[in-house]
């Protein structure tokens, strides 16, 4: 870490910053939101946010100061959107100094339930040293399983990190003094606006600065829903539902691969939305995000301004207010910290504007707790209990956060077949909490008849471990059968383990059974082989 003043190279303004983020559910860019929020009130001149694969490595040198925010997936994986800047630091031809004029901070979001805890993070922290750039602060290491969760690591570490940055970059004198509130001062980055208020001159003119830097999504397709049926009794605590899409192609994909669905708002939702927030007038009526003129930071030298929709990147695409409720914006979500403090701003009600702003003070972080993450408190429940909140419709997509894609395992090699839990179950509020996602999927109308699903055939060994009293699990079954997988393993250089369900033990125990079913001393040796070969997968979720 670096002792005295930081001084940026003479090509760098001495107060610009870029956070950079690597992220699947979307926590790791909210994070890295906080973090440009938190430099911008401490008057630095440039803040840019990106993720982390729509830059090249030889640019950071070019702002004083770069943050990562970094998720790790999966067994210490990259999550999809830093793998491709991270396979660039991979280079050989780099040297030790190659990032000498970088100085970073970093921040790494995982789960100690697996056994790479943050191991995305840890491997960033080393190469970027290893290529010689300078750690200027501390790395916060969250851990969702923590008491106080993500939230706690995190704003411990952002307070001691803001007073370290005005000790590095202190302010010129005639700056004036730092926003204490944070938040009553802030302008949204970007507004909506009547499509038909945008002259051509304007459009063009945000069109050529709307060629962002966003990597675009791998690319996406339409799949008729054939079948939606519960395979679950009636009397189970849990509705499962096996879907079966089709698609007018086929479409290749292998073993490990995942399917993404983007989900959808229910229609009495954004009714309830448009309803509580007088939008009813204007929900149908053609809009365009654009850059808020009235955001007066100065724009990056290096990149264009970054869309905070992945679907709504240029003016070109008009939408609407019941479009982007529906399909974008995310109401269901739990309300993070920082969403307390933009209601703030947009209430004339004394007590609901206090009682907001003390959901944002880390010293109420437990009444914050009781509020909202425990109850999982939806956004929607929120702006209906602090009905003196009116937000502006030009200013929902900086408010409301993105509605993102939902991932699930494949059943089937032949067709798109999933098996699905959906989430439903009770807190302390009286409204059952459900999934934004399987809410969506369960409520679709079937396209035909469900056949029998194949459960069992050659090759195959089905294990239920709540149909009967004595418990048969995965690692019992992997035990059973340990001549054949250890058979199949040893002599076949193709063979694929992908392990899917719960994190915690489930893994370590079919890990442990797949070892006793090698009968080798190096088992452990061998299964890690197969995993930096990309041929042992796990899909598990906390």
């Amino acid at each position: 870490m670096m002792n005295g003043p930081a001084s940026a190279p003479s090509c760098v303004p001495p107060r610009s910053a870029i956070i950079l983020y690597g992220t699947e559910t979307g926590t790791a860019q909210d994070l890295a939101s906080e973090i440009a929020r938190c430099l911008e009130r401490q008057r630095f001149a440039l803040v840019d946010v990106l993720p982390l694969d729509s830059v090249s490595f030889n640019l950071l040198s070019k702002y004083a100061l770069t943050v990562f925010v970094l998720a790790t997936t999966g067994q210490g994986e990259f999550p999809s959107n830093a793998r491709k800047f991270w396979t660039s630091l991979l280079r050989k031809k780099l040297g030790p100094t190659t990032l000498q004029d970088v100085r970073f901070a970093l921040v790494g979001l995982g789960s100690s339930s697996y056994l790479r805890f943050n191991w995305a993070a840890r491997k960033l922290a080393k190469r970027l040293k290893m290529l010689g750039a300078n750690q200027v602060f501390e790395v916060c290491e969250c851990d969702e399983l923590a008491d106080g969760s993500t939230e706690r690591a995190f704003e411990e570490w952002i307070g001691r990190f803001g007073h370290e940055v005005l000790r590095r970059w202190p302010l010129a004198e005639q700056a004036g003094d730092l926003d204490a509130g944070g938040h009553g001062g802030e302008t949204s980055r970007w507004i909506l606006k009547r499509a038909d208020e945008i002259d051509s001159l304007a459009s063009r003119e945000f069109n050529g600065h709307l060629q962002h830097a966003n990597p675009s999504r791998p690319d996406s397709f339409e799949a008729k829903l054939e079948s939606n049926d519960r395979v679950t009794p009636p009397s189970h605590w849990q509705d499962v539902r096996f879907l079966r899409l089709s698609t007018p192609a086929p479409i290749d994909y292998q073993p490990g691969d995942s399917l993404a669905i983007h989900p959808e708002n229910m229609a009495t939702d954004v009714d309830d939305m448009l309803l509580l927030m007088d939008w009813h007038s204007i929900a149908d009526t053609p809009l365009v995000l654009i850059p808020n003129p009235a955001y007066r930071k100065p724009r990056s030298p290096v990149f264009h301004l970054s869309s905070p929709l992945p679907d709504i990147s240029t003016t070109t695409t008009t939408t609407t207010l019941r479009q982007l409720l529906t399909s974008h914006l995310d109401m269901t979500a739990i309300p993070r910290r920082s969403f307390f403090g933009h209601l703030a701003r947009f209430t004339t009600n004394t007590m609901h504007r206090d009682r907001l702003l003390e959901f944002t003070n880390p010293d109420y972080l437990d009444e914050y707790y009781d509020y909202a993450t425990r109850p999982r408190r939806s956004i929607l429940e929120v702006l209906q209990e602090f009905d003196s909140v009116k937000l502006p419709w030009c200013e929902v997509c900086s408010v409301l956060p993105a509605l993102r894609p939902r991932q699930f395992s494949i059943s089937t090699e032949t067709i798109f077949e999933l098996l699905i839990a959906i989430v439903k179950y009770r807190t302390v509020l009286r409204k059952v909490r459900e999934g934004v996602c399987t809410r969506y999927l369960a409520q679709l109308p079937v396209g035909s008849i469900l056949r029998n699903v194949e459960w069992k055939r050659e090759g195959r060994f089905a294990t239920f471990s709540r149909d009967q009293q004595t418990k048969i699990y995965v690692q019992d079954r992997l035990r059973e059968y340990a001549e054949e997988v250890g058979s199949v393993l040893l002599q076949d250089p193709t063979a694929m383990v992908i392990v899917c369900g719960a994190s915690g033990q489930m893994p370590k125990a079919v890990r442990l059974a797949l070892g006793d079913a090698l009968r080798r001393a190096e088992a452990e040796q061998f299964l890690a082989r197969m995993e930096r070969e990309g041929r042992y997968k796990q899909e598990t979720w906390s």
